[in-house]
């Protein structure tokens, strides 16, 4: 293509300069395939900003500079830039364009372009690379028998345990720990052992966390589920407040507001085991100045309920009273908890 035609086709308001182009294919086919090719390009990069002004036009609304004249200086400002983009080397579609017309046009020298792109594609025009696998074969072994052996034990459970509660994998595939809330004396069973570690890394009770988780879920059968019905893992109400960076489930729930029981929207956290629930419970309440009178009394288990709830724990008036009856009724025997068989 020559010098002034070139110019011509690199201002989209130069509709003269698509006229040249049927002049010069009479005497350059080969340059006016190309120039069909860019214009072809261009038309496309047109369209590709178009749909995206297009999907950016809700951010626009109410803006003080959006009117009709700016929309088609925008427009008309696009349309150039289609145009520049493709005079150049483009996105690569103009010589794709141009390759494939090239092949009914007689008069363009289609060998050169033999050495660039073959006329057929197949596997063999494809470099290879080794496979490297990241694991070696013992290590995905090993994995893969962790998997199907929880899947057995899953399978072994069958329906007597609910899908939330079957298995609860506490410390990742090396640790197992079945857990059963089909009857109070199998929760205290399940969640006594993370109770007691806690208890033993902070002093806190292991009977009243049994008796609040009891209470917050109905006995592990009113547990936060989220979105996509997988369970939150947690069994202290505990809220996701904004400076909670972990993961969260929105639900409905009951909060007392002048001695009123309203229905609330909230967020709660949510943690990925049983065990981690007991830990951030600890650390929730450590943490908070306000709750420096339970931690005060983790030696007195009810006087601590007592302090939770005076601390605002809760907005239900009766919570310290439920947690001390389940306390009472349920766990006082608790230190003889057999975890391979209930209460000895």
């Amino acid at each position: 293509m020559n010098t002034v035609n070139s110019s011509k086709l690199n201002d989209y308001n130069n509709l003269s300069g698509l006229q040249s182009i049927k002049y010069q294919a009479k005497s350059d086919k080969a340059g006016a395939l190309d120039a069909v090719a860019k214009q072809f390009e261009s038309v496309f990069v047109s369209m590709m900003i178009k749909s995206m002004r297009d999907a950016n036009k809700g951010f626009s609304e109410g803006n003080l500079l959006q009117s009709s004249e700016s929309d088609s200086y925008q427009q008309m400002f696009d349309s150039q830039l289609a145009v520049s983009l493709s005079s150049g080397n483009g996105i690569g579609l103009a010589e794709v364009i141009k390759r494939q017309l090239s092949k009914g046009v007689s008069g363009t020298d289609d060998k050169s372009n033999t050495s660039q792109a073959p006329s057929s594609f197949s596997l063999e025009n494809y470099s290879r690379k080794a496979f490297s696998p990241r694991f070696n074969a013992e290590e995905m072994q090993q994995t893969i028998a962790k998997i199907e052996s929880s899947v057995h034990e899953l399978k072994t459970l069958g329906g007597s345990v609910s899908k939330e509660t079957a298995l609860n994998m506490s410390e990742g595939l090396g640790e197992k720990r079945e857990i059963d809330f089909s009857n109070p004396d199998k929760f205290i069973q399940s969640l006594y052992p993370y109770a007691k570690d806690v208890e033993q890394d902070t002093g806190i009770d292991a009977r009243v966390m049994l008796a609040q988780s009891a209470l917050e879920t109905g006995w592990g059968k009113h547990q936060i589920l989220k979105q996509d019905g997988s369970p939150s893992f947690n069994l202290f109400g505990i809220k996701a407040q904004s400076d909670w960076e972990g993961d969260s489930a929105e639900i409905t729930t009951t909060e007392y507001r002048g001695g009123l029981a309203m229905k609330e929207q909230a967020n709660f956290r949510s943690y990925s085991s049983y065990g981690e629930s007991f830990k951030d419970y600890a650390k929730f309440l450590q943490g908070n100045e306000r709750y420096q009178s339970a931690i005060d009394n983790v030696d007195n288990p009810k006087a601590f309920a007592m302090a939770l709830q005076d601390s605002g724990y809760a907005t239900d008036p009766e919570y310290a009273n439920k947690i001390n009856r389940i306390m009472d009724r349920y766990i006082s025997d608790v230190e003889k908890v057999d975890v391979t068989g209930g209460l000895k």
